[in-house]
């Protein structure tokens, strides 16, 4: 497809009022696919739209037909990633809810 008419369809895609149905949904999803949005962007466009949370959103897209044939190997990277940013964290805390949450204390001349 040539840029201009992708763009001219994303354009119209993110205008459009989506309905929190897994049809509507799983169609909506496979659109940004067509157009080259990631699943980053995916989810973040679902949260947006949805008023939704990134849990929420990111369930939606990794369970799409678009992109559960994906699912095991984002997730894998996304828990590597997480793993390697918590050895280079300057703390990990312990959230009430089970979830852990890294501070990065970073010095004026560091920036």
């Amino acid at each position: 497809m040539n840029s201009w008419i992708k763009n001219r369809k994303l354009r119209r895609l993110l205008k459009k009022q989506i309905v929190n149905s897994p049809p509507e949904l799983n169609k909506f999803i496979a659109d940004l696919k067509k157009c080259d949005y990631s699943v980053i962007q995916s989810i973040g466009v679902l949260c947006k739209k949805l008023h939704i949370g990134l849990n929420e959103s990111r369930d939606i897209v990794l369970n799409s037909p678009s992109w559960i044939h994906d699912k095991d190997r984002i997730i894998d990277l996304n828990n590597k990633a997480w793993e390697t940013l918590k050895q280079e964290a300057d703390e990990v805390k312990l959230n009430d809810d089970g979830t852990e949450s890294l501070v990065f204390n970073v010095k004026e001349n560091e920036k």
